[in-house]
């Protein structure tokens, strides 16, 4: 799979748009704006170039059924509307060789997405499977957490990197409903269902893509094509430093297939100085 991040033409706001095979032509593919039925507890549109590759790359690495999906019902509405017989043995090869044995749950991806609007009955049994007061207690119990390390985290952080932090203005947001941990400029969102070392360890993955943001944005390279897997590279090595162990377990600290490339040609550069560390990753990976 393939994304694309481009401005909008009547803001100066970012959207992105995620292929199966950068030969498709672009209306099969799953935009954040027109597509948003789909997707729609992300944004349409973001602030930032890396918080709109951030949120592909989620949908890239944990929903990549929803790309398939969109695509396989833009070329059959084509096959229809074009009148050619869906029998035809070429087109049901074409087809079967796209999505092999994928293309049922796509299909049943598509159809629970689309063609089944969830009832307000189907919504009260989700929420019920939430309790209100464990949420809360839970929530409190996050709260002392961070409250408890926040300030040694942070300082180890800009020890590290020499970036004045401050987590003032900024909110977290914490959702039952997900696993994941996103941002944008201004929030984090985590989820309520995680253990304690999870927890910090995802606050502060996620604050510090907002920190990364504010520097890179300072010092002018935050609109590369390559900031996005670059924010990556810098907090899975920030996040694998030693001395984070007694926060989080480094080995859950992974480090992303699609950005592996980008690693192999800075990691040298880490032991340098941090802004040192952005200078020269961006020499090496060009003006783009």
């Amino acid at each position: 799979m393939f994304i694309k991040i481009s401005k909008t033409l009547d803001s100066d706001k970012y959207f992105f748009i995620i292929g199966d095979n950068k030969e498709d032509i672009p209306e099969s593919c799953l935009s954040s704006i027109q597509d948003h039925y789909l997707i729609p507890t992300i944004p349409d549109k973001f602030s930032t170039f890396v918080e709109a590759h951030h949120y592909a790359s989620e949908i890239v690495d944990y929903n990549p059924t929803i790309v398939l999906a969109k695509k396989l019902f833009f070329y059959k509405k084509a096959l229809e509307e074009s009148g050619i017989d869906e029998t035809d043995i070429s087109v049901q090869d074409k087809i079967l060789n796209c999505y092999g044995d994928q293309l049922s749950l796509i299909e049943k991806r598509f159809k629970e997405i689309k063609n089944k609007p969830i009832s307000k009955k189907e919504v009260r049994e989700l929420v019920k499977k939430f309790s209100v007061s464990k949420t809360s207690k839970r929530i409190n119990q996050i709260k002392l957490l961070w409250n408890h390390n926040e300030k040694q985290i942070l300082e180890k952080i800009a020890k590290i990197t020499n970036i004045n932090i401050s987590t003032r203005g900024l909110i977290c947001y914490i959702d039952p409903y997900t696993n994941l941990g996103f941002y944008n400029d201004k929030s984090i969102t985590i989820s309520s269902n995680m253990n304690d070392s999870d927890l910090l360890f995802i606050i502060s993955h996620e604050l510090f893509h907002i920190f990364y943001g504010r520097k890179m944005k300072k010092m002018k390279l935050n609109e590369k094509s390559w900031s996005w897997d670059l924010s990556e590279v810098v907090v899975y090595l920030l996040q694998k430093d030693r001395v984070f162990d007694k926060y989080w377990d480094n080995r859950k600290t992974k480090l992303y297939p699609q950005i592996k490339k980008v690693y192999g040609k800075v990691k040298v550069f880490w032991s340098l100085p941090f802004e040192k560390f952005l200078i020269n990753s961006a020499k090496v990976l060009g003006n783009k």
